[in-house]
């Protein structure tokens, strides 16, 4: 993989101006193509006039009721979600015969390693996200995985113990940023993306991975509501309750994903012994 064939897409919202990722990649000597991709209901003539052959407008209407956001159609709280870009960046990279694309909020005003050195987990700068890129592409195409995404500071919370004794991956990738398989469709679904989107298909075998080496940092991102404050999902979140959109991860695979309360909220949690396909030894075959 060259950098230049490397794929961004950047998915913003009603910020044509205020865009830290393209910030970022820039800052990171980034060599690829890179798009910003906005809905046809957005200021369309203020990113054009910034962002010129670099923007992608798709069709919202299409997307609104071929999404599956888990509710009925009259009972959905709002079509501001981000789910919907997400679906039509799956078409935008196939009309373009990617191979592959990049997924980045527009909100990242960082990215680092995350690694253990002498029993501690510092954030380690880089100047240049090329080669580390190119070494995730390379990774989730040899090993056919349909999504590999990089950390967030969630994940790290556990220090360096947590990195040390468990695997250097998460199951489930979060929709910050991320880097897609093309070769393995995927659906993007419900108000809890993706959550719901990584545990649908991982129970298939079509496998969401982040990779805990590379890390972002984004902006505080949650209102009391729970949305990005400066996010299009705000109305989304204002319209619904935690429970609701967790909810929806539960009916989508009740068998491995329970809801519980914290810290004022419900949030969904995988059951990691029933949640995945496993290849189980000879000795439990039957005679």
């Amino acid at each position: 993989m060259r950098a230049e064939d490397l794929v961004i897409f950047i998915l913003s919202h009603k910020s044509p101006n205020n865009c830290e990722s393209l910030e970022t990649i820039k800052r990171l000597n980034y060599k690829g193509k890179w798009y910003i991709i906005i809905d046809n209901e957005d200021d369309i003539d203020s990113y054009k006039a910034i962002y010129k052959d670099h923007l992608i407008i798709y069709d919202k209407s299409k997307y609104k009721y071929t999404t599956d956001l888990g509710y009925s159609i009259k009972n959905i709280p709002s079509f501001s979600h981000a789910v919907f870009a997400r679906n039509a960046a799956e078409d935008i990279a196939k009309d373009l015969k990617l191979d592959h694309y990049i997924i980045a909020d527009d909100d990242i005003y960082d990215i680092h390693l995350r690694v253990v050195i002498d029993d501690k987990l510092p954030i380690t700068h880089i100047n240049d996200i090329n080669e580390p890129l190119c070494l995730y592409y390379e990774y989730m195409m040899s090993n056919n995985l349909t999504c590999v995404g990089l950390g967030t500071p969630n994940f790290y919370m556990s220090g360096a113990e947590g990195i040390k004794t468990g695997a250097p991956f998460r199951r489930r990738c979060v929709s910050n940023f991320y880097m897609r398989n093309m070769s393995i469709p995927v659906k993007w679904v419900g108000p809890i993306d993706d959550f719901t989107t990584s545990i649908t298909n991982d129970k298939r075998g079509n496998t969401f991975l982040t990779l805990y080496p590379l890390a972002i940092s984004v902006r505080p991102q949650y209102t009391q509501k729970g949305a990005k404050s400066n996010s299009g999902e705000v109305e989304f979140y204002k319209n619904s309750n935690s429970f609701q959109r967790s909810y929806v991860a539960y009916i989508m695979a009740p068998s491995f994903v329970t809801v519980k309360y914290y810290n004022g909220n419900y949030l969904p949690y995988i059951k990691n012994d029933y949640a995945y396909p496993k290849i189980i030894s000879d000795k439990y075959k039957s005679k």
